[in-house]
């Protein structure tokens, strides 16, 4: 098994009462103890290993021997723990902008927390505790409010670009790319509540999106909708789930055109 319970991990995150064990058919899986989150932690541990939901094991049984993989929004490490125990040769990048730090509120550290936790074991991850910034569209046009328990904020991007977030790091495409010698991607994972199309945008237009071979991710709200066509069926050809007009996310995979 290549991940450590939580009888195993590190004392730091023994003594810490903010997290604790999900278990997984792929061992356990540390997720914020904190209760008012504990149904979505869960939740996301049941939807991206038990379900499956980013085709981990669909992509393995197709062939897939991926050499990087790039995890952006990698939350508590779900995908990159899934992805590891899939494909434990395969060099695997996670960005998460919530770090353990005494400027961030409970919900973030206990995120990073368990993310640093879930990776510790795991030689052939590199986590930066940064956000990835691409390239706006429309400034004012594509400043949009998610929803996070009901209560309406601006989403991450927006916020560290208008520097309420100030305890957060980001990092550019490129600067990302080039900081970690990075000359291809075979398989992009993305959840980032709203990010992703100007993360889309950078790749467009470095001429970058030619190297990525296969990517599964989150979309949100109306502006991914009108985008992620535009910007991604030149190069892969495209799934986009949208279940109800009503709502502001879901899923879309993209394979690379040969």
């Amino acid at each position: 098994m290549l991940f450590k319970s939580s009888k195993t991990l590190a004392p730091r995150y023994i003594e810490s009462n903010d997290i604790q064990p999900c278990h997984t058919h792929i061992g356990d899986i540390c997720i914020g103890a904190e209760p008012i989150r504990l149904e979505h932690y869960c939740g996301v541990v049941h939807e991206v290993i038990t379900n499956d939901c980013y085709d981990v094991q669909l992509l393995k049984d197709k062939g897939l021997e991926p050499k990087t993989i790039v995890d952006i929004g990698g939350h508590i490490g779900s995908f990159t723990c899934y992805a590891a125990h899939t494909w434990p040769e395969a060099k695997i990048y996670t960005l998460e902008v919530m770090k353990d730090d005494h400027l961030c509120g409970p919900f973030a550290r206990a995120i990073a927390r368990s993310l640093d936790a879930n990776t510790s074991g795991l030689p052939n991850v590199t986590v930066l505790h940064k956000a990835l910034l691409g390239q706006y569209g429309n400034l004012h046009a594509d400043v949009v409010y998610g929803h996070d328990f009901e209560k309406p904020h601006l989403v991450l991007e927006d916020s560290i670009r208008s520097n309420t977030h100030r305890w957060a790091e980001a990092t550019s495409v490129a600067d990302f790319i080039d900081s970690q010698n990075i000359t291809s991607i075979d398989f992009l994972k993305i959840d980032v509540e709203g990010s992703e199309i100007n993360i889309f945008r950078e790749l467009v237009a470095m001429g970058w999106m030619k190297n990525i071979n296969e990517i599964r991710g989150e979309w949100h709200f109306s502006i991914a909708r009108a985008e992620l066509e535009r910007l991604l069926t030149p190069t892969h050809h495209l799934d986009i789930t949208w279940t109800k007009p009503s709502e502001n996310w879901n899923l879309f995979k993209a394979t690379r055109r040969t």
